[in-house]
Order: C-alpha cells, then sequence, then structure tokens
C-alpha cells in the first residue's frame, strides 16, 4: 500500500510530461505572451492555493528557458524560502548572481556593488531628499546633530546628504547595469525573466516590500516579472498592512500590469477539471482500486459544481481512502458510497465529520454538502439520479440513529429500505430493525485513520 504520492518528476528535455492535460498548452500562451511583451512589465498568475501554481511554475521555467535559451534568461526564485532573509533586493540580487556568474565587462560586479550601497530599507530609497530630511534613514543622525555646535551640523549635514545623494546615484547605476545584463544576449529580443513563486505564503509587509522592490528598482526594459500569486491572499496583505477598506485592488495595479488565471477547466477535454485529471492521476500512482477509484471521481465531480476543491485537496482525499477497509469493494453500494461521502467531509469540511461522529448532521446538511444550492437541473441525468439514491441512504441511515423509532419513523424506513434494496446488505437485518450504526462506521474506518499533520 503506498500512502503518500510521488513527486512529480520534471526533465528539463521534457518539462510538462507529468504535467495535467492541458497545462502544456497553457504554457504555450503563457510563453508567447512574453514573447511579444516590450519594455517592463509584471504579470501575474493567479491561482487558489493547491491548485498546481508551482508545479506549473518550474515546469514552464524548464520549457521556456529550452525556448529563449539564445535570446534571454529565465530565473526561478521561491520568495517563501528566501524570507528569512529580510530584504527582497539582496536576495534577487544574489539569486541573478548565482544563474548567471560573470559576465562580460564585469555588468554584474557594477549590479551588486550598486546594490550593495541600497541594502537596508531599499524600498525607501531617496525618501530623504523628497521629505527634507524627516525619513526614517536620516532621522536619527539629525536629531543628534541638532545639539551641536553649527560647524559640526554642517559637517554632519553634508555627511548625511551625500550619503543619501550616493545612494540615489546607486539606484541608476543599479538600472543601467541590468539594462545592460538583460540586453546582452543575443538576438534583438534579449530578456530577463524573473518566476517569483509562493508570493502569498510570505509575511504581508516582506510579500508588499517585494512588489515594491520590483517596481522601483527592476522597471528596465526587457526585465519582466511573473508571479504566482494567489491575488485574494494577497489583498489581504495590503489590508493588513494599510487597514481594512484600503482598496487593495487599486494598490495591486500600481505593481502588476497583467493578470491571467491559472485554468482549471482543462482545454480540449470538455467537462474535465484540473482536480478531476490530477485525481486520476493520482489514483494511478496510489493503485487505488477501480470501483474505489471510479467513486471518488463520482463523487468529485459532483461537489465541484458548486465548491472549489484544489489538487491539494485532491491530494488529501485520495491518501484518506487508500486507508479504507481492504475488503471495501465487498461492502453493500450504499455504505460504499457513505464512505466515500465521509472521506470528503473528513478533508473539505471537518466540523461536519464531526457531526456524523457525534450523530447530530442533518439530512439537510448532506444535501448541503453535496450540491450546495445548486438547482438540480445542473447536474446531469446520471448525476441527478446519484444525488437521489445517496440521499435516501442517508436519510435511513441518519433515521436509525434514533433507536426507538416512532411508528411513522419506521414505515418510513421501511419504504426507504425497499426502495434501496440491496444498498445496505448484512448491514440491516430487515427492514424492521435497521441495525446500521454511521457513527461507528466513520469512527472505526476514517476517524481513526488521519493523515493529516495538523488541523488546518
Amino acid at each position: 500500500m503506498k500512502i503518500s504520492n510521488d513527486d512529480v518528476v520534471i526533465e528539463a528535455a521534457t518539462p510538462f510530461e507529468n504535467a495535467l492535460p492541458g497545462r502544456e498548452a497553457f504554457g504555450e500562451k503563457v510563453s508567447e505572451l512574453f514573447d511579444e511583451l516590450e519594455g517592463a512589465s509584471v504579470i501575474a498568475l493567479d491561482g487558489e492555493w493547491g491548485t498546481g501554481k508551482s508545479t506549473f511554475l518550474k515546469m514552464w521555467v524548464e520549457a521556456h528557458r529550452s525556448k529563449i535559451a539564445a535570446k534571454g534568461r529565465v530565473i526561478y526564485f521561491d520568495a517563501f524560502e528566501h524570507e528569512f532573509l529580510d530584504d527582497p533586493l539582496a536576495s534577487l540580487v544574489a539569486r541573478l548572481d548565482l544563474e548567471i556568474g560573470a559576465t562580460p565587462q564585469g555588468k554584474m560586479r557594477k549590479l551588486t556593488h550598486a546594490a550593495t550601497k541600497l541594502l537596508g530599507p531599499a524600498a525607501r530609497v531617496g525618501l530623504a531628499a523628497a521629505s527634507g530630511g524627516l525619513s526614517e534613514f536620516v532621522g536619527q543622525p539629525l536629531t543628534k546633530a541638532a545639539d551641536k555646535t553649527t560647524e559640526l551640523v554642517d559637517a554632519e549635514l553634508d555627511a548625511i546628504w551625500g550619503a543619501t545623494k550616493s545612494r540615489i546615484e546607486a539606484v541608476e547605476d543599479f538600472r543601467l547595469s541590468l539594462t545592460a545584463i538583460a540586453n546582452s544576449a543575443e538576438g534583438n529580443k534579449g530578456k530577463l525573466i524573473f518566476v517569483i513563486d509562493e508570493l502569498d505564503r510570505c509575511r504581508p509587509d516582506y510579500a508588499l516590500q517585494f512588489l515594491e522592490v520590483i517596481k522601483h528598482f527592476f522597471a528596465v526594459s526587457n526585465v519582466h516579472f511573473l508571479l504566482g500569486v494567489n491575488l485574494r491572499s494577497l489583498r489581504v496583505s495590503v489590508e493588513a498592512r494599510y487597514g481594512q477598506g484600503t482598496g487593495a485592488d487599486e494598490y495591486l495595479r500600481k505593481f502588476i500590469h497583467l493578470t491571467k488565471a491559472l485554468p482549471d477547466v482543462v482545454d480540449g477535454f470538455a467537462g474535465v477539471t484540473s482536480s478531476g485529471a490530477y485525481c486520476e492521476i493520482l489514483c494511478e500512482q496510489m493503485r487505488l482500486p477501480e470501483h474505489l477509484k471510479g467513486e471518488i471521481k463520482r463523487q468529485l465531480s459532483i461537489i465541484s459544481v458548486h465548491r472549489e476543491v484544489g489538487l491539494r485537496d485532491v491530494e488529501q482525499i485520495v491518501h484518506k481512502a487508500q486507508l479504507l477497509p481492504a475488503d471495501f469493494e465487498h461492502f453493500p453500494w450504499g455504505v460504499r458510497e457513505m464512505l466515500v461521502t465521509m472521506v470528503l467531509m473528513f478533508c473539505l469540511e471537518r466540523d461536519l465529520f464531526k457531526k456524523v461522529l457525534k450523530g447530530s448532521i442533518a439530512l439537510e446538511e448532506v444535501m448541503q454538502f453535496l450540491k450546495g444550492g445548486i438547482n438540480s437541473a445542473e447536474y446531469s441525468s446520471q448525476d441527478r439520479r446519484w444525488i437521489d439514491r445517496a440521499l435516501r441512504c442517508w436519510e435511513i441511515a441518519l433515521m436509525d440513529q434514533d433507536e426507538k423509532l416512532e411508528p411513522g419513523g419506521q414505515a418510513r424506513v421501511r419504504e426507504l429500505a425497499v426502495s434501496l434494496e440491496g444498498a445496505f446488505g448484512p448491514f440491516i437485518g430487515h427492514v424492521d430493525a435497521v441495525r446500521f450504526n454511521i457513527r461507528k462506521l466513520a469512527h472505526d474506518h476514517i476517524e481513526n485513520w488521519d493523515t493529516r499533520p495538523f488541523e488546518q
């Protein structure tokens, strides 16, 4: 039995070989976009957490490196991995130095020399001159200087403004050196493309400082950025720094020129989502039995109509399903369906699963989980039949939580049991005495095998 999926292998020669269907075609569209871009640009690749942004970006980097090998450079940078350095400018320059090494005419050396003068409050360079010397950069020296004689004050001020002038000049030197590096590739489309991943996982202050550094120092001709982000999370970072009602979208537009959403629906495959395609791949890797794989795929396709299911969600679901009983296929079909539904509840809506354990879940809550507020007409006739049958199974199971059913309840149980003949098999003694303990089923086969390392 496997309880973890294999890491995605990315070969330089065939980077998209193990990609989800449609991702390579989308990657080609992104490459075409960068081929046409001129000047400087920042593109945001927007996607929820767990939708496969990082894997796509790593594949695209390898593919695009081959495509523009003689015309430019592509540099992958994990912002979250470098967050501990606290200075995006230093991190980016160090990464660029590692990637390209020595350059003709010492261009990289000139860049690093200019950057050294800018380290520290990088995003606020030049503010002192514009604010009459009131910025935090020069505040302390000025305060100390005020207590000295006029001659000493003049000397202090000369030194302060000399340092400020040096930093302003360093910004210009930095941009000139960066432009020279970007244009040093052969051909007339030499470009430098930074692919920044995991920016939305960084501290709010660091993430926004990163955007400011890009805007103030890297906005030069032929230098482009592709940001892998969850824009919803980035908006939260803006509000965390500047307060609620700041106008996060307007703020981010100052830094991001164009947004492309990572597609969920697979091009050329009608009705196939990325999560559905990934489920197929993962079930094969984990060697799940066909009947279990089929039930997971069916239920995922149904609930995906009304809720977002990310690739990490799919991983948790498949890992959890892998731990179901070995004789799962011999369970009656009604029990199999409810077990898979409870696996989905466990991974996607833990509080609802806890209600199953307590015996307090209502049929309406099960219906809401399976189909949300979506009109039945939105589903295929086959899915409608499945939902109807599943809800009848849940109704009879939930009614059985009451050991002393009223006559009306007993009649309803008999009616449901007859309509669902074979649904519960040996779990039902006879229609007058249903003994199906869904709480015990959930506890024994799902709760006792928690594959998640911590509560989300």
